[in-house]
């Protein structure tokens, strides 16, 4: 297409911008300097047709085409709406220029880094970079710190104890109808042993000493807490931690020292790894970060022109806003 060659002439009525038609019929004219179309009193340089088909990867006769149809609706709507409107949309529609030049912009850095991969791998990484874990049941017979080996032996023997008494529920957790779900960070477990567990193992006598059983979030071998929120993730006691990872669904190992006391622990859930690799997060996280480096590059710009371009707003605007009405269901911000 040559820029400065005879091109298209359009003269177009209201009937003709149908999106369902496409692009109205065109007749042949000469229009002169570097202007390939005209609909109505809009024109169309062959720049802008050249913009469109590197924009939207297309033949040069595809976008004069989509350059046509926009020129149609262009030229109906300056004929039925005011001069302020017309300023106000084209002042959107700058702005919308301006956002999209900024995304290309942001796009043109590059793939995503592996710091910006690595920072969104922290924000979902339950989905994407979560290691195996397991779920348990423990009951503990908590001994004082700096207590006496006999208080320890003490604790091994209601520990053992426990072990008896939860024994059956223990059977129960066998049948693996657990699970657990990341996004509450709840778990169904609907055998009902874990809670006979708990029950029975409360029920020991603990011959003066403490105990206390309940359930425990999954863990992994970094022996950290294994939760949606990377940064809530809680440290757990080494011990515990290793002898919870070798257990099945109800599967109980005692005792088990820890810094806290004797431990007597089933397997609730074992709950496989959920990883992708950096390349396989850098693909699956690119639209997000290409959004994020935009709303920057966006802020950015803002700071700049708020310093360059002074904002006045008129004394009399509050009063003016007030009587605007708004649609129904649309509550003022």
């Amino acid at each position: 297409m040559k820029a400065h060659a005879a091109a298209l002439s359009l003269l177009v009525g209201a009937a003709a911008c149908s999106s369902s038609e496409g692009p109205p019929a065109a007749s042949q004219g000469v229009l002169g300097g570097d202007l390939v179309a005209r609909a109505g009193s809009e024109s169309i340089g062959a720049d802008t047709v050249r913009r469109v088909a590197s924009a939207q990867a297309i033949g040069p006769k595809e976008a004069l085409d989509r350059a046509l149809f926009d020129a149609v609706l262009a030229a109906e709507a300056k004929s039925k709406l005011s001069a302020v409107e017309q300023r106000d949309a084209s002042s959107r529609v700058h702005a919308r220029l301006m956002l999209a030049e900024l995304g290309r912009e942001a796009r043109a850095q590059g793939a995503p880094t592996d710091a910006e991969v690595e920072a969104k791998t922290k924000k979902y990484w339950v989905r994407f970079a979560r290691p195996a874990s397991v779920s348990t049941g423990h009951a503990v017979v908590l001994v004082p710190k700096g207590a006496a080996e006999s208080e320890w032996a003490k604790a091994e023997a209601v520990a053992k104890k426990i072990a008896d008494a939860v024994a059956a529920p223990a059977e129960t957790l066998k049948k693996g109808t657990a699970t657990f779900d990341f996004e509450t960070g709840s778990l169904s477990e609907p055998s009902g042993g874990l809670a006979e567990f708990i029950a029975a193992a409360k029920a020991v006598d603990g011959q003066g000493l403490r105990v206390t059983a309940e359930w425990v979030p999954p863990l992994a071998a970094d022996n950290l807490s294994v939760v949606k929120a990377y940064e809530e993730r809680a440290p757990f006691d080494p011990d515990y931690v290793t002898a919870a990872l070798k257990l099945a669904p109800g599967e109980m190992v005692s005792p088990v020292r820890s810094a806290f006391g004797i431990h007597v622990i089933v397997g609730v859930v074992r709950i496989p790894a959920e990883e992708l690799s950096l390349e396989e997060r850098r693909k699956k996280f690119a639209e997000e970060v290409y959004s994020d480096r935009t709303r920057s590059l966006t802020n950015d710009l803002l700071e700049q022109l708020r310093k360059q371009h002074t904002a006045e707003i008129e004394r009399s605007a509050e009063a003016s806003l007030s009587e605007v009405v708004l649609s129904p269901g649309v509550a003022p911000r």
